[in-house]
């Protein structure tokens, strides 16, 4: 499953749903078939460390 195709139906999912709801359905996991970011894609990007860290499982960090 792509990405996209997984988060569509999330987005449908949360519509309307209360607090506790909406943390329920963000809380499944799902398996995503995604390319990985290559550091130097982000480069141009003011990221905090705070949002480096959530997106560290989506990086490439072999050529590091």
């Amino acid at each position: 499953m792509t990405l996209e195709n997984a988060l569509d139906p999330v987005y449908l999912a949360v519509q309307g749903a209360n607090q506790h709801e909406t943390e329920e359905i963000l809380n499944e996991e799902q398996d995503v078939d995604i390319e990985k970011l290559a550091v130097d894609d982000l480069e141009p990007l003011e990221l905090s460390i705070k949002q480096l860290g959530a997106l560290e499982i989506i990086i490439d960090m072999e050529g590091i």
